[in-house]
Protein backbone atom coordinates (compact mmCIF):
# COMPACT_ATOMS: atom_id res chain seq x y z
CA UNK A 1 0.00 0.00 0.00
CA UNK A 2 1.30 4.01 -0.85
CA UNK A 3 1.32 5.73 2.34
CA UNK A 4 0.80 9.57 1.91
CA UNK A 5 2.46 11.32 4.99
CA UNK A 6 3.05 14.65 4.45
CA UNK A 7 4.40 16.81 7.83
CA UNK A 8 2.86 20.07 6.98
CA UNK A 9 -0.64 18.65 7.67
CA UNK A 10 -2.60 21.32 6.79
CA UNK A 11 -1.60 21.69 3.22
CA UNK A 12 -1.34 18.01 2.45
CA UNK A 13 -3.22 17.57 -0.53
CA UNK A 14 -3.26 15.30 -3.35
CA UNK A 15 -4.66 15.95 -6.96
CA UNK A 16 -5.86 13.10 -9.32
CA UNK A 17 -6.29 14.24 -13.18
CA UNK A 18 -6.27 10.85 -14.62
CA UNK A 19 -7.43 7.30 -14.60
CA UNK A 20 -6.28 6.11 -11.40
CA UNK A 21 -5.37 2.41 -9.25
CA UNK A 22 -3.32 2.81 -6.90
CA UNK A 23 -3.81 2.71 -3.20
CA UNK A 24 -4.09 5.92 -0.99
CA UNK A 25 -3.92 6.31 2.93
CA UNK A 26 -4.65 9.41 3.70
CA UNK A 27 -4.28 10.50 7.32
CA UNK A 28 -5.88 13.78 9.86
CA UNK A 29 -5.30 16.94 7.35
CA UNK A 30 -4.33 15.49 4.82
CA UNK A 31 -7.17 15.28 1.15
CA UNK A 32 -7.50 13.97 -1.74
CA UNK A 33 -8.84 14.89 -5.12
CA UNK A 34 -10.18 13.39 -7.88
CA UNK A 35 -10.54 15.75 -10.27
CA UNK A 36 -10.86 13.68 -13.50
CA UNK A 37 -10.55 10.20 -14.95
CA UNK A 38 -11.79 7.19 -13.46
CA UNK A 39 -10.05 6.03 -9.94
CA UNK A 40 -10.74 2.15 -9.33
CA UNK A 41 -8.06 1.80 -6.54
CA UNK A 42 -8.33 2.37 -2.70
CA UNK A 43 -8.65 5.25 -0.40
CA UNK A 44 -8.69 4.74 2.96
CA UNK A 45 -9.71 7.72 5.26
CA UNK A 46 -8.33 7.73 8.94
CA UNK A 47 -10.39 10.77 11.33
CA UNK A 48 -9.35 14.28 9.64
CA UNK A 49 -8.59 13.05 6.29
CA UNK A 50 -11.09 13.51 3.00
CA UNK A 51 -11.62 12.98 -0.10
CA UNK A 52 -13.64 14.69 -2.61
CA UNK A 53 -14.94 13.34 -6.31
CA UNK A 54 -14.62 16.33 -8.96
CA UNK A 55 -17.87 16.67 -11.48
CA UNK A 56 -15.50 15.00 -13.90
CA UNK A 57 -14.63 12.40 -12.09
CA UNK A 58 -15.55 8.31 -11.76
CA UNK A 59 -14.94 6.31 -8.55
CA UNK A 60 -15.45 3.02 -8.83
CA UNK A 61 -13.07 1.89 -6.31
CA UNK A 62 -12.84 1.04 -2.94
CA UNK A 63 -13.53 3.68 0.04
CA UNK A 64 -12.30 2.70 3.79
CA UNK A 65 -13.86 5.37 5.92
CA UNK A 66 -13.16 6.10 9.48
CA UNK A 67 -15.41 8.06 12.14
CA UNK A 68 -14.23 12.02 11.64
CA UNK A 69 -14.18 11.33 8.04
CA UNK A 70 -15.27 13.35 5.38
CA UNK A 71 -16.22 12.84 1.70
CA UNK A 72 -17.92 15.03 -0.51
CA UNK A 73 -18.74 13.53 -4.07
CA UNK A 74 -19.74 15.80 -7.04
CA UNK A 75 -19.31 13.05 -9.41
CA UNK A 76 -20.29 10.01 -10.35
CA UNK A 77 -20.11 7.27 -7.53
CA UNK A 78 -20.34 3.82 -9.01
CA UNK A 79 -18.71 1.68 -5.99
CA UNK A 80 -19.65 -0.39 -2.81
CA UNK A 81 -20.37 1.65 -0.09
CA UNK A 82 -19.59 1.78 3.52
CA UNK A 83 -19.59 5.06 5.33
CA UNK A 84 -18.60 5.62 8.60
CA UNK A 85 -18.19 9.57 8.83
CA UNK A 86 -19.52 12.09 6.73
CA UNK A 87 -20.45 11.63 3.26
CA UNK A 88 -22.14 14.36 1.04
CA UNK A 89 -23.19 13.62 -2.47
CA UNK A 90 -24.66 16.21 -5.17
CA UNK A 91 -23.48 13.40 -7.88
CA UNK A 92 -25.09 10.46 -8.49
CA UNK A 93 -24.23 7.57 -6.50
CA UNK A 94 -24.73 3.64 -7.79
CA UNK A 95 -24.17 1.10 -5.61
CA UNK A 96 -24.01 -1.94 -7.58
CA UNK A 97 -23.87 -5.53 -6.72
CA UNK A 98 -24.11 -4.87 -2.78
CA UNK A 99 -25.95 -3.11 -0.02
CA UNK A 100 -24.83 0.43 1.35
CA UNK A 101 -24.02 0.39 4.89
CA UNK A 102 -24.41 3.40 6.47
CA UNK A 103 -22.87 4.42 10.09
CA UNK A 104 -22.14 8.22 9.99
CA UNK A 105 -23.87 10.91 8.19
CA UNK A 106 -24.93 10.82 4.42
CA UNK A 107 -26.76 13.42 2.47
CA UNK A 108 -28.06 13.14 -0.57
CA UNK A 109 -28.40 16.70 -2.31
CA UNK A 110 -30.54 17.11 -5.10
CA UNK A 111 -31.09 16.43 -7.83
CA UNK A 112 -28.83 14.01 -7.52
CA UNK A 113 -30.35 9.71 -7.42
CA UNK A 114 -29.24 6.96 -4.88
CA UNK A 115 -29.27 3.68 -6.49
CA UNK A 116 -28.26 0.46 -4.83
CA UNK A 117 -28.51 -2.66 -6.31
CA UNK A 118 -29.88 -4.40 -2.66
CA UNK A 119 -29.74 -3.17 0.73
CA UNK A 120 -29.58 -0.15 1.95
CA UNK A 121 -28.58 -0.78 6.26
CA UNK A 122 -28.75 2.67 8.36
CA UNK A 123 -27.74 3.12 11.19
CA UNK A 124 -26.46 6.81 11.30
CA UNK A 125 -28.34 9.91 9.91
CA UNK A 126 -29.28 9.22 6.15
CA UNK A 127 -30.65 13.03 4.81
CA UNK A 128 -32.45 12.64 1.41
CA UNK A 129 -33.47 15.51 -0.95
CA UNK A 130 -34.19 13.52 -4.08
CA UNK A 131 -34.07 10.40 -5.41
CA UNK A 132 -32.76 6.99 -4.03
CA UNK A 133 -34.09 3.34 -5.78
CA UNK A 134 -33.18 0.41 -3.30
CA UNK A 135 -33.36 -3.23 -5.43
CA UNK A 136 -34.02 -4.82 -2.42
CA UNK A 137 -34.90 -3.70 1.36
CA UNK A 138 -34.45 -1.00 3.73
CA UNK A 139 -33.23 -1.28 7.13
CA UNK A 140 -33.52 1.27 9.75
CA UNK A 141 -31.82 1.89 13.02
CA UNK A 142 -30.76 5.36 12.56
CA UNK A 143 -32.68 8.46 11.61
CA UNK A 144 -33.85 8.42 7.97
CA UNK A 145 -34.90 12.10 6.76
CA UNK A 146 -36.85 12.23 3.85
CA UNK A 147 -36.31 16.11 3.02
CA UNK A 148 -37.66 15.77 -0.30
CA UNK A 149 -37.74 13.48 -2.99
CA UNK A 150 -38.48 9.53 -3.22
CA UNK A 151 -37.23 6.67 -1.58
CA UNK A 152 -38.65 3.82 -3.22
CA UNK A 153 -37.69 -0.20 -2.32
CA UNK A 154 -38.63 -3.20 -4.02
CA UNK A 155 -38.53 -5.12 -1.40
CA UNK A 156 -39.07 -4.20 2.55
CA UNK A 157 -38.68 -1.13 4.46
CA UNK A 158 -37.76 -2.56 8.02
CA UNK A 159 -37.70 0.92 10.60
CA UNK A 160 -35.95 0.01 14.11
CA UNK A 161 -35.10 3.81 14.59
CA UNK A 162 -36.45 6.91 13.36
CA UNK A 163 -38.11 7.83 9.97
CA UNK A 164 -39.25 11.91 9.59
CA UNK A 165 -39.87 13.78 6.40
CA UNK A 166 -38.60 17.30 5.63
CA UNK A 167 -38.66 20.09 8.67
CA UNK A 168 -39.95 22.32 5.26
CA UNK A 169 -43.86 22.16 4.97
CA UNK A 170 -43.45 22.95 1.28
CA UNK A 171 -41.15 20.00 0.70
CA UNK A 172 -42.58 16.91 0.47
CA UNK A 173 -40.91 13.45 1.32
CA UNK A 174 -42.18 10.17 -0.33
CA UNK A 175 -42.00 6.53 0.77
CA UNK A 176 -42.81 3.83 -1.64
CA UNK A 177 -41.95 0.36 -0.87
CA UNK A 178 -43.45 -2.96 -3.25
CA UNK A 179 -43.32 -5.20 -0.14
CA UNK A 180 -44.43 -4.27 3.64
CA UNK A 181 -42.81 -1.28 5.77
CA UNK A 182 -42.49 -2.80 9.01
CA UNK A 183 -42.23 0.14 12.14
CA UNK A 184 -41.28 -0.72 14.90
CA UNK A 185 -40.31 3.00 16.27
CA UNK A 186 -40.87 6.81 15.31
CA UNK A 187 -42.48 7.23 12.00
CA UNK A 188 -43.04 10.75 11.31
CA UNK A 189 -42.53 13.56 13.84
CA UNK A 190 -44.63 17.08 14.54
CA UNK A 191 -44.98 19.57 12.07
CA UNK A 192 -43.39 17.03 9.39
CA UNK A 193 -44.82 15.80 6.38
CA UNK A 194 -44.44 12.14 4.69
CA UNK A 195 -46.23 10.00 1.89
CA UNK A 196 -46.29 6.31 2.53
CA UNK A 197 -46.99 3.70 -0.34
CA UNK A 198 -46.58 0.07 0.52
CA UNK A 199 -47.91 -3.35 0.05
CA UNK A 200 -49.11 -3.19 3.64
CA UNK A 201 -47.80 -1.58 7.01
CA UNK A 202 -47.14 -3.68 10.29
CA UNK A 203 -45.80 -3.41 13.34
CA UNK A 204 -46.79 -0.50 15.83
CA UNK A 205 -48.89 2.94 14.39
CA UNK A 206 -47.84 5.70 16.58
CA UNK A 207 -47.59 7.35 13.34
CA UNK A 208 -48.08 11.20 13.17
CA UNK A 209 -51.09 12.39 11.68
CA UNK A 210 -48.81 14.46 8.98
CA UNK A 211 -47.64 11.07 7.88
CA UNK A 212 -50.08 10.62 4.66
CA UNK A 213 -51.08 7.10 3.45
CA UNK A 214 -52.34 5.73 -0.39
CA UNK A 215 -55.64 4.91 -0.92
CA UNK A 216 -54.90 1.20 -1.04
CA UNK A 217 -53.42 0.81 1.97
CA UNK A 218 -54.81 -0.64 5.24
CA UNK A 219 -56.03 1.98 7.75
CA UNK A 220 -53.40 2.68 10.20
CA UNK A 221 -55.76 1.79 13.12
CA UNK A 222 -57.20 -0.84 11.24
CA UNK A 223 -57.89 -4.22 13.75
CA UNK A 224 -57.17 -7.31 13.31
CA UNK A 225 -60.18 -9.83 13.00
CA UNK A 226 -59.02 -12.59 14.72
CA UNK A 227 -61.95 -15.38 14.77
CA UNK A 228 -65.53 -14.70 13.92
CA UNK A 229 -68.20 -17.78 14.92
CA UNK A 230 -71.24 -18.36 15.21
CA UNK A 231 -74.09 -21.16 16.25
CA UNK A 232 -77.87 -21.50 16.24
CA UNK A 233 -79.50 -23.14 19.30
CA UNK A 234 -83.53 -23.38 19.75
CA UNK A 235 -85.18 -19.54 18.60
CA UNK A 236 -81.60 -17.43 18.59
CA UNK A 237 -78.37 -17.11 17.03
CA UNK A 238 -75.58 -16.59 19.04
CA UNK A 239 -72.42 -14.63 17.13
CA UNK A 240 -69.25 -14.38 18.80
CA UNK A 241 -65.68 -12.82 17.28
CA UNK A 242 -62.84 -11.83 18.37
CA UNK A 243 -60.13 -9.10 17.40
CA UNK A 244 -56.74 -7.58 18.21
CA UNK A 245 -56.81 -4.02 20.27
CA UNK A 246 -56.54 -1.18 17.61
CA UNK A 247 -56.83 2.35 19.90
CA UNK A 248 -59.04 3.87 16.49
CA UNK A 249 -61.85 1.58 17.01
CA UNK A 250 -65.29 3.21 17.41
CA UNK A 251 -68.34 1.10 17.27
CA UNK A 252 -69.21 -2.32 15.79
CA UNK A 253 -72.13 -3.06 13.46
CA UNK A 254 -73.57 -6.67 13.26
CA UNK A 255 -75.42 -6.88 9.97
CA UNK A 256 -77.45 -9.72 8.51
CA UNK A 257 -78.78 -10.96 4.86
CA UNK A 258 -80.60 -13.56 3.19
CA UNK A 259 -78.67 -13.63 0.11
CA UNK A 260 -74.87 -12.80 1.50
CA UNK A 261 -74.60 -10.04 -0.59
CA UNK A 262 -77.48 -7.30 0.53
CA UNK A 263 -77.42 -6.52 4.30
CA UNK A 264 -79.50 -5.01 6.69
CA UNK A 265 -77.75 -3.36 10.48
CA UNK A 266 -79.13 -5.50 13.00
CA UNK A 267 -77.29 -3.88 15.84
CA UNK A 268 -74.67 -1.65 16.92
CA UNK A 269 -72.36 -2.92 19.78
CA UNK A 270 -69.88 -0.31 21.43
CA UNK A 271 -67.71 -2.27 24.29
CA UNK A 272 -66.55 -5.70 24.29
CA UNK A 273 -64.81 -8.18 27.00
CA UNK A 274 -60.68 -7.91 27.58
CA UNK A 275 -59.74 -11.38 27.00
CA UNK A 276 -56.41 -9.99 27.52
CA UNK A 277 -53.79 -6.99 27.06
CA UNK A 278 -54.54 -7.27 23.10
CA UNK A 279 -57.42 -9.74 22.75
CA UNK A 280 -61.13 -8.73 23.32
CA UNK A 281 -63.91 -10.70 22.49
CA UNK A 282 -67.38 -9.19 21.96
CA UNK A 283 -70.95 -11.41 21.55
CA UNK A 284 -74.61 -10.89 20.65
CA UNK A 285 -77.67 -12.41 20.31
CA UNK A 286 -80.08 -12.59 17.08
CA UNK A 287 -83.54 -13.65 18.09
CA UNK A 288 -85.02 -13.20 15.19
CA UNK A 289 -84.21 -16.38 13.62
CA UNK A 290 -86.43 -18.70 10.64
CA UNK A 291 -85.73 -22.28 9.34
CA UNK A 292 -83.42 -20.78 6.38
CA UNK A 293 -79.86 -20.11 5.99
CA UNK A 294 -79.40 -16.34 7.34
CA UNK A 295 -75.82 -14.45 6.62
CA UNK A 296 -73.77 -12.71 8.89
CA UNK A 297 -71.14 -9.97 9.09
CA UNK A 298 -69.75 -7.56 11.33
CA UNK A 299 -68.67 -4.05 9.94
CA UNK A 300 -66.14 -2.25 12.08
CA UNK A 301 -66.22 1.58 12.18
CA UNK A 302 -63.13 3.57 13.70
CA UNK A 303 -63.44 7.29 14.72
CA UNK A 304 -62.65 8.73 11.67
CA UNK A 305 -66.13 7.11 10.24
CA UNK A 306 -63.71 4.35 8.22
CA UNK A 307 -64.99 0.58 8.49
CA UNK A 308 -63.91 -2.95 7.48
CA UNK A 309 -65.94 -5.64 7.52
CA UNK A 310 -65.04 -9.57 8.71
CA UNK A 311 -65.90 -12.79 7.12
CA UNK A 312 -69.21 -13.85 5.77
CA UNK A 313 -70.60 -16.70 8.08
CA UNK A 314 -73.31 -18.70 6.91
CA UNK A 315 -75.85 -19.97 9.91
CA UNK A 316 -79.37 -21.83 10.09
CA UNK A 317 -80.58 -24.88 11.75
CA UNK A 318 -76.62 -25.95 12.10
CA UNK A 319 -73.82 -24.84 14.12
CA UNK A 320 -71.04 -23.17 12.13
CA UNK A 321 -68.56 -21.70 12.70
CA UNK A 322 -65.36 -19.22 11.09
CA UNK A 323 -62.69 -17.43 11.71
CA UNK A 324 -60.38 -14.54 9.98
Amino acid sequence: MISVSIVRAQSSRIELMADDDKKYQLHKGESILIRSGIFKGTVSLEAGASLEIGPEAVFEGVLQSSVGSHVRNRGLWKSPLIVNGLFESSGPVYANHIQIKQHGTFIQEGPAKLIVDQQIENDGVLVMHSMAEVGNEVVNRGWIKVEAGLMSAQGPIYNKGKITGGENFAKIGSIRSSATLFNYNEFGGIGQFLDVCAGAIEGNYTIHPRVSLCAQLPRLNAITWLQVEGYSECEKTNLNWFTAEAPGNKVFVVQKSDNGSSFNNLAVIESGEEVNSSIYHYSFEDFNTGNSNSFYRIMEVNKEGEVSYSKIISLGTMAYSGSR
